[in-house]
């Protein structure tokens, strides 16, 4: 009998992290600077969100194929591009809500059928939307255009809740960091059991920050948060790592 040669495909690791707390308390900021910079260059800079979103969108395509092309994950380059997907975002959402003048409403609306979308096919075409199962240039294309779509998503529901329903920046600050604030404690509350088993200071600072975001009530009160919990999710790492 002839000896049949080994055709198991090599394992691959996957190029982006696992969704984790502090990979959500990173994505935020990394959010935040990227909104940023989409603002200063089609409003500060008077360059306009067509403008703008094309320029971004080169950038955007750059970050990706340098993503694709790495070998193995790079931290660095990985929250480059999700900064690119957030600029590209950011003016892209400004553009159809503003520029087309269907309104926040309707920009929000459209942005959703497009995530969905590109979830249902991502699913069908690879039977998996799992992180863990990023791992080839496909899935890596279906995931950096489903989390382009929504940080663009992102931004045009965050401008309806603070314009259209009334609430203000401030108003929408609360609600979105309410839930938030619910997704950490209910991560906490997974987390906590097999923390206190290790180490029990470490779980008692983070129920105190976690009794913390559940007491705040505005968007300062949140914003001056992110560095205990930040130091606290390097902690909390350092006791499982």
């Amino acid at each position: 009998m002839n000896a049949t040669p080994n055709t198991a495909p090599k394992d691959v690791l996957s190029k982006v992290p696992a969704v984790t707390l502090s990979f959500w308390i990173i994505k935020i900021l990394a959010t935040t600077l990227g909104e940023t910079g989409g603002d200063a260059l089609s409003m500060s800079m008077n360059l306009g969100y067509l403008v703008s979103t094309g320029i971004f969108a080169g950038i955007f395509l750059i970050a990706v194929l340098a993503q694709i092309a790495a070998k193995k994950f790079h931290p660095f380059l990985y929250w480059t591009t999700i900064i690119a997907t957030t600029t590209v975002g950011t003016t892209l959402a400004d553009f159809v809500d503003r520029s087309l003048g269907i309104g926040y409403a309707g920009g929000t609306a459209i942005l959703i059928v497009l995530l969905l979308a590109s979830l249902f096919t991502w699913y069908r075409t690879l039977g998996s939307i799992a992180v863990h199962t990023v791992k080839s240039p496909k899935a890596e294309m279906f995931y950096w255009v489903t989390i382009m779509f929504s940080q663009t998503l992102g931004t045009a529901l965050g401008d309806w809740t603070a314009g259209t329903a009334g609430l203000g920046y401030t108003g929408g600050a609360i609600v979105f960091g309410a839930m938030l604030a619910a997704e950490f404690q209910q991560t906490w509350n997974t987390l906590r059991p097999a923390t206190q088993a290790r180490n029990s200071s470490e779980a008692k600072t983070f129920d105190t920050i976690a009794a913390k975001i559940q007491a705040a009530k505005s968007s300062a009160e949140y914003g001056r948060l992110a560095t205990p919990v930040l130091d606290a999710v390097d902690k909390l790492e350092k006791v499982f790592l």
